[in-house]
């Protein structure tokens, strides 16, 4: 059975007749955001979907958009589970990423495209992660590892070369949540 079959089924009628009940949107969802995957390249398939009863219109039969409300600032459903930062240094890369993102929470494991990330929007993480911390990577390094985890190890690499007068100085133990001494 393809997927267009699939949609031509009766039971997204079930959908049509009853778009603003939760559980239906529950189900709905994720099975929309599939069957778009499955159609179109990955930067058409919307990172947010709002379910509504129906749009709002303007006098003349259009679409309001004005009238359209936000789509919610929260983190998008995914197969992966949410996995919380683990240490203080990827909790502090997680909130950056969450705010570039105007999302309230982002997990290490999030890829950050996924989540409505753009081009425009991973020029403006990687200012704030060089403002931060003094640490300046490549925007390629983003598209490579579009994970915090993934880029983890990019990010500490570049942490260590940019503050070696740091380590030079400092004799104790220096925790960056990857290794001890």
């Amino acid at each position: 059975m393809t997927s267009i079959d699939i949609l031509e089924r009766a039971t997204w009628s079930a959908y049509a007749n009853q778009p603003a009940r939760t559980q239906t949107a529950i189900k709905f969802v994720p099975e929309l955001r599939r069957f778009l995957q499955a159609q179109l390249p990955d930067y058409m398939v919307p990172s947010t979907f709002v379910v509504m009863p129906d749009f709002p219109l303007t006098p003349n039969g259009k679409v309001d958009r004005r009238a359209l409300p936000e789509p919610p600032r929260v983190r998008i459903q995914s197969e992966a589970a949410f996995a919380s930062p683990r240490t203080p240094l990827e909790a502090q890369i997680a909130d950056l990423w969450a705010a570039t993102l105007s999302l309230e929470q982002v997990g290490i494991d999030d890829n950050f495209f996924d989540l409505g990330g753009h081009s425009l929007l991973a020029a403006e993480l990687m200012f704030r992660l060089q403002e931060q911390f003094d640490v300046k990577l490549a925007l390629i390094n983003l598209f490579m590892s579009p994970t915090e985890n993934a880029l983890r190890y990019t990010f500490l690499k570049a942490f260590l070369i940019s503050n070696k007068k740091l380590f030079k100085k400092r004799k104790s133990t220096f925790s960056l949540g990857l290794v001890s001494r």
